[in-house]
């Protein structure tokens, strides 16, 4: 339980320290002036037929039908999990 409060008190700080940089950088403390995920991350805001349009109009892979080699076995992760 120590352990556990050691943690939550480290990362509740770290999330403050990271909050204050960045209402210090950024000027304002209003989280809409930062533009949000969507800024970042645009595709966020796709839906998949959007995404699957747009990699068939820029030719680029899509993963719909990838295989994974290192899945073994459909109820494992990886091959890592193997019993020896």
């Amino acid at each position: 339980a120590v352990f556990y409060m050691v943690a939550h008190g480290l990362s509740t700080a770290a999330l403050f320290l990271v909050a204050g940089f960045m209402i210090r950088r950024g000027k304002s403390r209003n989280i809409a002036d930062y533009g949000g995920a969507f800024k970042v991350a645009p595709l966020l805001g796709w839906t998949a037929r959007q995404l699957h349009e747009y990699l068939k109009r820029h030719d680029l892979p899509n993963n719909f039908d990838y295989f994974d080699p290192t899945k073994v076995d459909e109820h494992r992760e990886c091959g890592l999990h193997l019993a020896h």
